[in-house]
């Protein structure tokens, strides 16, 4: 299994409430996965970035012909941190090609993306969606081998319009959620997103000292969420049949 996977699984279960006498993982320290993309800039930083408390890096792959030959150097640096790609459009050829050079996982553009991929299972899949689906596209996403599925947040702070939306996701997709940001999330913007769901956090372009920021907010992230947003239902006084079964007196 991915790395990546198995790491998205562990956070997860320690995101559920234990039942009976189960307990999670007692490995785990965070509650959320924080999660670097890589700028062709920021290549020969790898080592410096994964060494700020990354749980997976991902580099782009704008020509992955050229580009494939340069991934065993930075998985190598990662020292066993997951190494993920998002290419623009791929091929199960070239998946095969992307494991052999020691890639974990990979993020896959639905529209471009070759449907034979599914069948590899090597890597880690995970597909980004756009708000624009409609429910039954989004919800058929539940019954595909994908281990996760990417959201991107564009606004400049987190609003109710915001959380209307991926709580509509949530609610449709049986699968781990990650949503990718290009701000820095506040302190209770963060905390909010643990509360409805959200699996993991990916940055791009972000500097070192940004990075161990937000590491060390996440892992002050409570280990099981409240749960203030799931759904509630209003319960309405109900007569007892006994009492409405009782005869009228007479006047």
């Amino acid at each position: 299994m991915s790395k990546f996977v198995e790491k998205l699984h562990h956070i997860s279960e320690r995101g559920s409430r234990p039942v009976g006498f189960r307990t999670t993982p007692a490995s785990l320290s965070q509650s959320m996965l924080l999660i670097a993309v890589l700028s062709q800039s920021g290549i020969d930083k790898v080592a410096e970035i994964a060494s700020c408390g990354v749980d997976a890096i991902i580099t782009p792959l704008e020509d992955p012909q050229r580009e494939i030959q340069d991934l065993p150097k930075i998985a190598s640096a990662l020292g066993g941190i997951p190494l993920g790609v998002w290419p623009k459009s791929v091929d199960k050829d070239r998946v095969e090609q992307l494991a052999q050079a020691k890639c974990d996982f990979i993020i896959l553009e639905a529209a471009t993306t070759s449907a034979a991929v599914l069948e590899q299972e090597e890597l880690g899949k995970v597909i980004r969606m756009d708000f624009s689906l409609d429910d039954s596209l989004v919800k058929a996403t539940s019954f595909l081998p994908l281990d996760a599925v990417l959201i991107e947040w564009a606004g400049d702070f987190l609003t109710i319009y915001d959380l209307m939306h991926y709580r509509r996701i949530f609610d449709l997709i049986a699968k781990p959620i990650l949503l990718m940001t290009h701000l820095e999330p506040k302190d209770d913007d963060l905390r909010i997103l643990w509360e409805i769901g959200v699996k993991g956090i990916v940055v791009e372009e972000w500097s070192k000292s940004e990075l161990m920021q937000l590491h060390q907010e996440i892992k002050r992230l409570p280990s099981v969420p409240k749960r203030l947003w799931e759904k509630r239902e209003t319960l309405l006084p109900r007569l007892n049949r006994e009492i409405s079964s009782l005869p009228c007196e007479e006047v």
